[in-house]
């Protein structure tokens, strides 16, 4: 079960922390395209997630939300159209690929190290998936880790 939840972070986080410049946000949606969650990148870089508090606002931290991959509801219907899927180690490589090359691209939140086997359920069917690893030491280890948790 603890795999289908994210743990819960007080407020406190170091990214939330000080002075800082919102300089990116990715949205992670469900199936049917609602916004669960976000991904905020801060300047000097920094990660933090929220989630909608339901009154057009936001609340810092996952508490009780079920983990999903970036752009699901693209994911979704690739696969239902037999499409290759990339994936990445960040929602920035995953929104580059998007966007330059057209392609279908994902990711799990909040980088290496922090894959989950949900995520590689939500890839069931793929007919095709192309790990794309960082190029350094967690990131080979990230790609190696998904591309195990797809061939389980």
């Amino acid at each position: 079960m603890s795999d289908l939840f994210f743990e819960s972070r007080k407020a406190k986080s170091s990214a939330l922390e000080g002075p800082k410049e919102i300089v990116a946000t990715y949205d992670y949606h469900t199936r049917e395209g609602k916004v669960l969650f976000q991904v905020v990148r801060f300047e000097p870089k920094s990660f933090a997630q929220r989630r909608p508090d339901g009154k057009e606002g936001w609340t810092w931290g996952l508490r009780g939300i079920k983990p999903v991959i970036y752009h699901l509801p693209q994911v979704k219907e690739a696969i239902d159209k037999g499409e290759t899927i990339f994936l990445p180690e960040g929602e920035k490589d995953a929104d580059n690929l998007t966007s330059h090359l057209g392609v279908v691209a994902t990711t799990g939140p909040m980088g290496a190290g922090k894959w989950r086997k949900a995520y590689a359920q939500m890839l069931t069917g793929a007919k095709e998936v192309v790990v794309i690893a960082d190029n350094d030491s967690p990131g080979l280890r990230h790609a190696q880790t998904i591309a195990s948790s797809l061939l389980a």
